[in-house]
Parts: C-alpha cells; sequence; structure tokens
C-alpha cells in the first residue's frame, strides 16, 4: 500500500494521513518492508518507540501513524518531504509481537491505587544497608503524576543530594519555576545536579553523564537520590554501578530494577512472568551485560573497568566506593 505524508515534526518524524492504512491489514508487531524510491528497508510496526537506538519503526499511537528514529531523525536519514509517497508491504505477520506485547503499557498515575506514597513515587533505597543511596521518579517533573509523593519521601528521608539523570540545567530550572512556593523552596534547600541525557543508554553521551554522577557521588552530601523521569532506564543505570561496587549480586540488581515495573506499571512476575522475564532481559540483563560483558559472576570488578574505561581514576573508584559502603 501506499502512504502520503501529510506532517514532519521538530524531531524529524514523518507522519502519514492515517486513512492510508485504513483498508490494509497491518497488526502492530508486524514486520513491514518500506519501500522509498528504489530502496526498501525492514521496519517494526509498533505502538511506541520500542527499538534499539538509530532504529527506524513505524509506529501508530492512537489516531496518528508516523515513520520515527530512536534518537534520530527519519526525515533526514530517509529524504522525505511533506507529499511524498511511501510504500509499505507485510513482510512477517507478528515477526516483533513479543516485544510489542512486552512494552505496550501505561503509566499508571492513580494514587489511589498504591499502599505507600514511597510506591508510587517509585522512591527507595538501592543498598541493602538502607539509606545513604536512594531512587526515585522526577520530584520536578509531572509527567506522571508523581512529584509531589517524590518531594514528601525527599523530607521524609532528608535528602541532600538530588542527581537528576533526565534534565539538562535549562530544563531543570524551567521545571523548577513551574513549582509551587513551597515545593520550589523544598527543591532549591538541596544541592541538585541536573546531568541528563536522552541520546540512549549505550550512547558515548550517556557514558560521559554516567562518569559525571559518579563522580558527583564521591563528594556528595548523603543520603543522595538518582531519578530521571520515571525512575527506570537512565536511573536504572546508573544505580546498578552503584549496586555493583557495593557488591550485590545481578540477580539482586535486576530484581531492584524491575521494582519500577511494579511501582510504576504493576507488572509483576507473579501477574505476567513471560512479560516480567522479556522485559527484565531486555532491559536490566542487557545493561549489566554492557557494563559487565558476559561475565555477571564478578560485577565488582568488571564494573570497575567499565568506569577506568569511562575515564576515571583508580583513585576515584576507590574513592567512590568508600563513600558507597560506609
Amino acid at each position: 500500500m501506499m502512504a502520503t505524508i501529510i506532517q514532519v515534526d521538530e524531531y524529524g518524524n514523518a507522519y502519514f494521513d492515517a486513512t492510508d492504512f485504513n483498508m490494509i491489514d497491518f497488526s502492530l508487531g508486524d514486520a513491514l518492508l518500506m519501500r522509498i524510491g528504489e530502496k526498501k528497508f525492514e521496519i517494526p510496526f509498533y505502538s511506541g518507540p520500542y527499538c534499539k537506538m538509530n532504529e527506524s519503526t513505524l509506529i501508530r499511537k492512537k489516531d496518528k501513524i508516523f515513520l520515527s528514529i530512536r534518537h534520530g531523525c527519519a526525515v533526514k536519514k530517509y529524504n522525505l518531504h511533506i507529499g511524498q509517497h511511501v510504500t509499505f508491504f507485510l513482510l512477517f505477520s507478528k515477526k516483533y509481537w513479543e516485544k510489542e506485547n512486552a512494552y505496550s503499557f501505561e503509566e499508571i498515575t492513580d494514587k489511589s491505587t498504591y499502599e505507600t506514597n514511597e510506591e508510587f513515587a517509585n522512591f527507595r533505597s538501592i543498598l541493602p544497608h538502607g539509606g545513604l543511596f536512594y531512587r526515585s521518579s522526577s520530584p520536578v517533573d509531572n509527567t506522571y503524576n508523581r512529584s509531589s509523593s517524590v518531594i514528601s519521601c525527599i523530607e521524609k528521608y532528608k535528602v541532600s543530594t538530588i542527581i537528576d539523570m533526565a534534565d539538562s540545567q535549562e530544563e531543570l530550572d524551567n521545571l523548577i519555576n513551574e513549582l509551587d512556593d513551597e515545593t520550589r523552596s523544598i527543591i532549591r534547600t538541596r544541592r541538585i545536579f541536573a546531568i541528563g541525557d536522552d541520546s540512549g543508554l549505550y550512547s558515548q553521551s550517556f557514558s560521559e553523564s554516567v562518569a559525571i554522577a559518579m563522580r558527583l557521588i564521591i563528594s556528595a552530601k548523603t543520603p543522595c537520590l538518582i531519578h530521571c523521569r520515571a525512575g527506570k532506564r537512565r536511573s536504572g543505570f546508573t544505580c546498578a554501578i552503584i549496586q555493583a561496587l557495593y557488591g550485590m549480586s545481578a540477580d539482586k540488581i535486576m530484581e531492584d530494577y524491575m521494582l519500577s515495573y511494579k511501582n510504576n506499571n504493576k507488572i509483576t512476575f507473579s501477574d505476567n512472568p513471560k512479560r516480567y522475564e522479556y522485559l527484565k532481559n531486555d532491559t536490566i540483563k542487557a545493561i549489566l551485560h554492557h557494563i559487565n560483558g558476559t561475565d555477571l559472576c564478578h560485577l565488582r570488578e568488571t564494573t570497575e573497568q567499565y568506569l577506568i574505561h569511562l575515564g576515571l581514576s583508580s583513585e576515584e573508584i576507590s574513592l567512590l566506593e568508600q563513600k558507597i559502603c560506609q
């Protein structure tokens, strides 16, 4: 079938006339063959940006259908423009269904469905010995309706330092300016560092943010809170390094990471073991393999080598471990 581009946005996504797809039996999770001129490409058809960095996806979200590249620009890569025709064919039915089924969930924003403020805020200590290091959803970005709950936890657990893995300094300043006076005062009385990066967990840019976070932790006044937007990927990556240096096992690190799916999306092993295991393998297990390689039995040593690769010195790593284990 042939679809017409009717809009492009500032992110480089190309939107098609959705009515072009009405008579075609494409299903989410299918593999499609996309033809632009004489060039052909296989792409997945998803309900969200579930692909890896720099991979192309055709996305159907509500009543819109668009071509997107995660952390990239589809318009530039494929030289697209409004009015251009792109042809799609069904290549393999349900080839990508497992990923589509695993990731097609909503963020739960109703606090009344949670037993504790901490669960709704996705707020918890990341180490077995308690409250020196915490992780959570964002205290300043209320996209998921959780910021006030995070603020309450910041006060309750006397957080002194906040490391924001989601926002740039400009973005953080804008978000803080939108807060009410009382909340703004609570945030401003803490040391807060904005080192956010959304270029992908395995990008050079994010690696640089992780290195900055580790150096901040060395001199940080504790308790210290690490957060991103929902408190999953970017904060989870950073916390996994801290947990590995502390001596936690891969199983314990993965178990902690998956609590964020429970707190944000009510996804648990007992309710849906297949989805839980898929998400675990696709997220935190992949993160651990990126940091540590194939050996997940000697995490402390391989994490130290990873940090050396990021540019930290042996002395900095020693100081970091002392801070984490105090």
